[in-house]
């Protein structure tokens, strides 16, 4: 037994393993080799031979083998940190992120100060190759302009999520040029008849804007510097659908901006029949 025993100490040792020395063994601090428990002595030879081969096999590149041995040394020995490691780090070569990550993060529950671990955990976190760009186009939080007016009292949620909370305190907020939310949300409406692009790449993210903020009750005759009220930049931008929801929502098509003196706003809409009847 003196030479199974040997066998085994030789298995964990640093000349037979990789560089992942920080993780302590449990199943060592009480020796059943010195007990004579040869069914606990067996598991332990048999953890540290698949813990070796899912070393030997990850170094060769075959890594779905590598998680395979991993697995087995685990069923010998369950909870097994340096079997873990390894199991970890032949996923994150599978790009199996999640599953490697749970398996790192169980490793620094137990020593939290591993490095070897805490280093993998920072990749397996990190943009997997080829993902940077369509993990960064993602929107980590909404851009459209009725966000960004009310960005201070946002904390982590978007335009159209506060207005179901009650937001009547910030509807007559506005930014430089005079514009309310409901200016703003108008320039955001998706539909647009005209040429503008402006909001159309944003407006999935706080979708309904327009009809969200008249049922909170936004002034539809507020005027910007311009003397426009959102009616106006409904009908310039050719945003047909947000002047059908201002008009019926009352916003009177007589008022003038002081660039068109005598033109009714909805008038600058192309196609006046698709209003009358709606």
């Amino acid at each position: 037994m003196l030479l199974m025993q040997d066998l085994v100490q030789w298995l964990e040792s640093p000349d037979a393993t990789d560089d992942d020395q920080s993780t302590i063994d449990s199943a060592w601090q009480s020796d059943p080799f010195e007990h004579r428990d040869f069914e606990t002595a067996a598991k332990l030879v048999e953890g540290a031979l698949h813990r070796n081969l899912s070393l030997v096999t990850q170094q060769q590149g075959q890594f779905e083998a590598a998680v395979w041995h991993a697995n087995a040394s685990l069923e010998a020995e369950p909870g097994n940190l340096k079997s873990r490691y390894r199991r970890a780090a032949a996923l994150m070569h599978l790009n199996r992120r999640g599953e490697a990550e749970a398996d790192l993060r169980a490793i620094l529950t137990q020593e939290p100060r591993n490095g070897d671990a805490q280093r993998l955990l920072r990749c397996a976190r990190s943009p997997a190759p080829g993902q940077e760009e369509t993990e960064s186009d993602a929107p980590k939080a909404c851009g459209c302009s009725v966000c960004q007016l009310w960005k201070d009292q946002l904390l982590g949620s978007t335009a159209a999520e506060l207005l179901k909370s009650g937001a009547k305190g910030l509807l007559t907020r506005r930014d430089a040029q005079g514009r309310t939310a409901l200016h703003l949300a108008v320039l955001e409406q998706e539909g647009s008849t005209g040429s503008s692009p402006r909001g159309r790449n944003r407006a999935s993210r706080c979708p309904g804007l327009v009809e969200a903020l008249l049922d909170a009750g936004a002034e539809v005759e507020l005027a910007d510097v311009d003397e426009r009220t959102p009616l106006h930049l409904a009908a310039v931008e050719g945003r047909t659908q947000a002047t059908s929801l201002l008009l019926d929502a009352g916003s009177s098509p007589d008022t003038l901006d002081r660039y068109s003196p005598g033109t009714m706003p909805c008038y600058q809409l192309e196609d006046l029949s698709d209003l009358s009847t709606s």
